[in-house]
């Protein structure tokens, strides 16, 4: 399995990065990366940050623009980044 998506940390906060994209069925997303999160789980954006609240802890921050999810406990950030790259594994 190829890990598409890492558990980077700043400061003992952490946050799911992505490392490659090489090797993905598409090209030039038209939108943020954060979006294709959301979309491997057949979710809109909105929907996506909810449930990394409610399911795995995570914190939402940002202002306008994007709104992104952070996370103080790097083992539910290791599980959502696990589940992120399966999904996207099944696409290649």
């Amino acid at each position: 399995m190829k890990n598409y998506y890492i558990v980077n940390e700043n400061n003992k906060i952490f946050f799911i990065s992505c490392k490659t994209l090489d090797g993905l069925p598409f090209f030039n997303p038209s939108s943020s990366y954060n979006i294709l999160k959301a979309r491997l789980f057949d979710l809109t954006y909105a929907s996506f940050l909810r449930m990394t609240r409610d399911i795995y802890g995570a914190q939402l921050r940002g202002k306008e623009g994007y709104i992104t999810e952070f996370f103080m406990n790097k083992d539910k950030a290791t599980i959502l980044c696990k589940e992120l790259n399966c999904r996207l594994n099944q696409l290649t």
